[in-house]
């Protein structure tokens, strides 16, 4: 697996870095969190984000409805973040 280093606060490097993903988890510092999760909601890529920020997630409710993108927003580490991953595991049948 490759390391990439890039400045997410760049216009468009969001969209341009999470390629062919299926879904990512984003977990980046607060003063990021927003925006970053905007870049791959409109990137149209299903999403986990365990970051916190000030702004309501719920503002990019009809982007993520128009990208027909799942964002399950301020997860947490724990105990949501293990429960989720353990659901997904259950419904894939693992």
């Amino acid at each position: 697996m490759a390391t990439l280093q890039a400045n997410l606060r760049t216009p468009g490097v969001v969209a341009e870095i999470v390629g062919n993903a299926d879904l990512l988890v984003v977990s980046v510092p607060g003063f990021m969190g927003y925006e970053t999760l905007h870049g791959v909601i409109d990137a149209g890529k299903n999403v986990v984000d365990i970051s916190f920020f000030p702004e309501d997630p719920f503002g990019l409710d009809r982007l993520a409805q128009q990208r027909n993108v799942t964002a399950v927003v301020d997860c947490g580490v724990a105990p949501s973040f293990p429960i989720f991953f353990a659901s997904l595991v259950a419904l894939e049948g693992g």
